[in-house]
């Protein structure tokens, strides 16, 4: 991140709902990732729903624990996608998916996820998929309990390092292109608006 980028980060406050938007989903509102989690202090809901509103970023509410509430926001059509390949099926119904439809891998996961935050016990380590990142670094993740991995930036990678850090490249840049139209005055709403339409 830039200087400049950090500066500003600094100045607007880094609890600012916009600003987290930024921090937090960046890959998604510049369409270089298909989902993000957003996870924001409870009392920020209203203002969250009202950027969002009349967006083409789908979002489901996965848990509020601890004055937190946890989002999965994510482009629907791009996740439907992904959950149709034959690997993604695959690596799901290993991890006891019955349905590939996506209301009903919500629903499972959300339940996963509410056991694992309240009463502990195995992550569901499939939020890898819901959050886009490659079949082969979910699976090299679960097979080495986090280990071995060959490079680690967004998420750890197991397969085409340089690839991984490309990206991972791009989605900094994005992280610093929201900030800086955040700076420039333009609203989080609008910046939404505009990507969605683009």
């Amino acid at each position: 991140m830039c200087q400049e980028t950090v500066e500003f980060i600094k100045t607007m406050g880094i609890g600012n709902i916009e600003m987290q938007l930024a921090l937090q989903c960046a890959p998604l509102i510049m369409g270089l990732k298909m989902s993000n989690l957003l996870i924001i202090p409870m009392e920020n809901e209203e203002t969250f729903e009202d950027i969002i509103d009349k967006t083409d970023i789908s979002v489901y509410r996965l848990l509020n624990y601890q004055g937190k509430t946890v989002y999965l926001l994510y482009d629907k059509g791009k996740v439907i996608e992904f959950l149709n390949s034959d690997r993604t099926k695959e690596v799901f119904m290993r991890e006891g998916y019955k349905s590939f439809l996506l209301e009903d891998i919500l629903h499972s996961f959300q339940n996963r996820y509410e056991h694992f935050r309240v009463n502990g016990g195995q992550f569901p380590h499939e939020m890898g998929l819901l959050l886009g990142y490659p079949v082969e670094d979910v699976v090299g993740f679960i097979e080495n309990r986090g280990n071995n991995y060959l490079y680690s930036g967004y998420w750890k990678v197991y397969a085409r390092p340089l690839e991984k850090k490309e990206l991972f490249a791009k989605f900094e840049d994005a992280k610093d292109s929201v900030v800086k139209m955040l700076s420039s005055g333009i609203s989080m709403k609008e910046i939404v608006r505009r990507k969605c339409v683009a």
